[in-house]
């Protein structure tokens, strides 16, 4: 006779059960709401922490999501004593999930500095954390003041997460002074010659049509449209359509809508398949469509190719960004709104203002014309000598 010992059971703080709505189409329906290994939306049903009841749907077909999605709700209606600061970055980056991968990694790094920091001088609660404490975090970091600013940021960000969830009692970080005197970042235009220098250079790179065909379409298109280059490198073909391009930016997913000229849509046209695409009917432009290799070092091809461009073109300071402040500066002396600049580069009007609200000789002529017009003044006459 075997003698079996009860396993000991998990102590369970959370009220909350998780199951699957299956679909009319799941082949697993028959076999009830328990029955998880689908892909059908996953709900929720239970009491929290302050005696609340639901029963809805969690917003996400993954059960892993779901189950840090309901910690997160359970953790936000407890009355108990504040999370632990390394819990508290915890729950922090849990709520930037759907963020672009490129504000995940920033906010990651940034955070993992900070956690090691208050490790290192035995801060474990938030109650810790005072004005000193970040100054005296500052000094260990030891960076230049524009990246010190970018930090500061995200930190001030952490604390109003931790003050919406009555954690902190105020943004401590808030109370820390921002570096003074830092240069704005550079975000001169490309003139004419410019463009054309880059354009020629398309043409010369390389060994064999296919870069070239690639290079001078990926120009045409950050020129006219104003695209990233990751959209660029992710751009398919149906995305273009009756003259015009329909995309979401990658890094917020806001709309774009633009016309494509007639050079662009003779560039696009004239791109190869790519290389190493295993499909004959690839739908990307620059981008092979396989599983097989990640993205970002995907899209180091076109990076590479655009690097050779650039060089060869002579031009100072080539970027592909460059593109995206060349056509914002652009609409703008031609009388455009933030409104309209920030619904071309899938931005918001307070970031196009931010960043390009700046005086260019065109902007500064077209405002002395109106200037002029709204004082009834000539072009000649009625002006100071």
């Amino acid at each position: 006779m075997i003698l079996r010992i009860p396993r000991r059971k998990r102590k369970i703080d959370s009220m909350l059960s998780l199951y699957r709505r299956h679909t009319k189409n799941c082949p697993h329906r028959s076999k009830g709401v328990r029955w998880v290994r689908c892909n059908c939306p996953v709900h929720v049903w239970g009491a929290l922490p302050s005696g609340e009841w639901i029963r809805k749907a969690v917003g996400t077909k993954s059960m892993s999501q779901a189950r840090r999605t309901i910690e997160l709700w359970e953790r936000d209606q407890r009355t108990d004593a504040p999370p632990a600061i390394h819990e508290a970055t915890e729950s922090f980056l849990l709520s930037h999930e759907d963020s672009a991968r490129a504000t995940r990694i920033k906010y990651l790094k940034i955070l993992r500095f900070f956690r090691e920091f208050c490790e290192t001088h035995r801060y474990e609660q938030l109650a810790q954390l005072e004005v000193e404490s970040f100054d005296a975090y500052r000094h260990t970091r030891n960076v230049a003041p524009l990246t010190w600013t970018k930090e500061l940021q995200v930190l001030r960000s952490f604390c109003e997460f931790c003050c919406r969830r009555k954690w902190m009692a105020r943004n401590i970080a808030r109370d820390v002074e921002m570096p003074k005197g830092i240069p704005p970042a550079d975000r001169e235009p490309y003139t004419d010659g410019e463009i054309v220098a880059i354009l020629n250079a398309c043409d010369v790179i390389g060994q064999q049509p296919y870069e070239r065909l690639r290079a001078r379409a990926m120009v045409l298109l950050m020129r006219y449209t104003g695209l990233s280059i990751r959209n660029t490198f992710l751009l398919r073909r149906n995305q273009i359509h009756d003259g015009r391009l329909e995309v979401r930016r990658a890094k917020n997913g806001k709309p774009i809508s633009v016309p494509v000229m007639l050079d662009l849509q003779a560039a696009l046209d004239a791109v190869p398949v790519p290389r190493t695409a295993q499909d004959p009917n690839c739908p990307y432009f620059f981008y092979n469509g396989r599983d097989d290799i990640p993205i970002e070092y995907a899209q180091r091809s076109v990076e590479g190719t655009m690097n050779a461009v650039f060089k060869r073109s002579g031009v100072t300071n080539a970027k592909t960004h460059r593109f995206r402040h060349t056509l914002a500066t652009r609409m703008l002396e031609q009388g455009a709104s933030y409104e309209d600049v920030a619904a071309v580069l899938g931005n918001s009007a307070r970031i196009v203002e931010k960043h390009y609200a700046k005086w260019s000789k065109g902007r500064q002529e077209r405002i002395d014309r109106f200037f002029r017009a709204a004082h009834g003044m000539s072009e000649e006459r009625d002006l100071v000598q």
